[in-house]
Parts: C-alpha cells; sequence; structure tokens
C-alpha cells in the first residue's frame, strides 16, 4: 500500500464565503491507506438540530494523520449508501460539518438565495513526490443532503461490496480529435441511488474496439437521495445528457451474470469489447 502523506505536507485551503461554484471532480491521483484503523465519523440519523450537536475535539500530528488516511480509505463506512457516514435524504449540512471538523479540512461554501446549496471539502498536498488532492462535493436542498460526488474503489471493490447492479452503461468516445479515444463503463443501482463511472484507453481489435479496466484504482461517484432517481441519467456528471449511452445487452455479447463472474475477479484483465459499428 501506498504510505501516508505526512499531515505537515496537506495544506488545507482557507475558509471563503463567496468561492466560485465547486469542481465536481472528486478523483485523486494517488490512493491513501492507513497502518493503523482509526475511528471513522458517525452521523446520527435521523437528523439532529445544530443547537444539540457537542462541539468535537480537534485532531493534530500523528493522530490527525491516521484518522485522514481512515477517512480516505474507507469512506463508504455505513450499510445504506453514503460517504463519510452522511446519507443522501436524511443527513443535515450541520451534521456533516460537525462530523468533519475534527479534521481541519479546506471548506468552500456556495450559495443561491441565501442558502447553501453545495459545500465542498478539499485536501492537498503539492509535493512532487506522493501528491495527491481528495475532492468531495455535497448537494443540499433545504439543508438537507441530496447528492454526493466523490470518487470510488476499483470496480471489483465494488461490486464485491455491493452486489448485481440494475443497470450497466457503455460509451465509446472514438472522436478522431482525441489523441487518446477512451471507453466509459458506468455501474448504476437505481434502487440505491448509487452510481459509478470508470474510463480508459480504447484500442482496436479486428472490428471491435474494447478498454481494459484492471489497472484504474479509483473512479467516479455520484450518490442521491433515492426519491431523486427516476432513471440513470440523473446520476450526473457520472453521466452526461447529451451523450449515447448503450446498455451491457446492446453493446456487448455479455449478460449482466457474466460481467459480475468476469470483473468481480481482482486477477482478471476486465476487459470489455464492443463492436466498432455502434460507435461510428
Amino acid at each position: 500500500m501506498p504510505e501516508v502523506a505526512p499531515l505537515s505536507t496537506l495544506r488545507p485551503t482557507a475558509q471563503i464565503d463567496t468561492p466560485p461554484p465547486p469542481d465536481p471532480d472528486p478523483t485523486p491521483s494517488a490512493t491513501v491507506a492507513p497502518e493503523t484503523p482509526t475511528t471513522l465519523p458517525t452521523i446520527a440519523t435521523p437528523t439532529t438540530a445544530a443547537a444539540t450537536l457537542t462541539p468535537l475535539p480537534t485532531l493534530e500530528g500523528e493522530e490527525l494523520e491516521l484518522a485522514v488516511a481512515e477517512l480516505l480509505a474507507n469512506p463508504m463506512n455505513c450499510d445504506v449508501p453514503c460517504w463519510w457516514g452522511a446519507v443522501p435524504g436524511i443527513t443535515s449540512i450541520d451534521e456533516i460539518k460537525h462530523a468533519m471538523s475534527p479534521y481541519n479540512f479546506g471548506i468552500y461554501e456556495y450559495e443561491e438565495g441565501g442558502e447553501v446549496v453545495h459545500l465542498r471539502f478539499d485536501i492537498e498536498n503539492n509535493e512532487e513526490q506522493g501528491g495527491f488532492e481528495v475532492r468531495i462535493v455535497y448537494n443540499f436542498t433545504n439543508s438537507i443532503l441530496t447528492g454526493v460526488t466523490a470518487y470510488s474503489p476499483s470496480i471489483s471493490e465494488f461490486l464485491t461490496k455491493y452486489g448485481q447492479p440494475d443497470e450497466i452503461r457503455l460509451w465509446v468516445n472514438n472522436d478522431p480529435r482525441l489523441t487518446n479515444p477512451t471507453v466509459w463503463l458506468q455501474i448504476v443501482y437505481l434502487q440505491k441511488g448509487m452510481a459509478v463511472g470508470y474510463i480508459t484507453d480504447m484500442f482496436v481489435q479486428d472490428d471491435k474496439v474494447a478498454g481494459c479496466f484492471a489497472e484504474i484504482e479509483r473512479g467516479r461517484l455520484r450518490l442521491l437521495a433515492p426519491d431523486l432517481v427516476t432513471y440513470y441519467k440523473d446520476f450526473t456528471p457520472i453521466f452526461e445528457v447529451d451523450r449515447r449511452y448503450l446498455s451491457l445487452e446492446s453493446a456487448t455479447d455479455l449478460t449482466m451474470e457474466d460481467f459480475m463472474q468476469l470483473f468481480s475477479d481482482p486477477t482478471q484483465p476486465l476487459c470489455i469489447e464492443t463492436p466498432a459499428e455502434l460507435w461510428e
């Protein structure tokens, strides 16, 4: 496992009142994992009034290093789809701020009509060796969490934890103007309000295009309150409205059962093929 970056090199951004809209891209450039487990934040459900939340002590030194590393290594730490204990449709903005207060993360708030609609946490390390950036974006309506954009585990880890999805979608971006055409693989759990997307380089083999995902350690995750989900394109930015995504069955020879068997095994190359003519 990669070593945890010393906390002295983490440079959280100062809190500001009126920043630009948050950048939804949360994907870190390296994986961080702890050597010693620490206690993860827990958030009360149903929501707790801000006045009843007892201030938490600020973490420092090695304790803070280990706690941040554990957050990054095990962010979806509850039985239902959540992020750092926060559940879309249930958790309040005050509870999220309270749970994150010990970590000294950079916080950005974005308001519309006097109400916070986006909350972003940044962890940055610009050292030349072992540098990483983590960005988590929360969305709110009436101060209740409605969505989270973050990073995901690898495909095999994700499938092993959550089981067979409701849908799998593909998109091949073979625009001739691109230096590196790509294959996009999106895994959707409609009933759980969860989707994750992975991108890899495309290669051509006979009359097919293909992409292999075994070395893709992180994807992009989107969590939504289940009552906000009606179909897969609700999961923006995992899906973009103007792109043509095909179902697994219509784009490949694989069934859902085939996909689960192949892609749940991290020792396999995790490659997927689709006829080139579908994407012309």
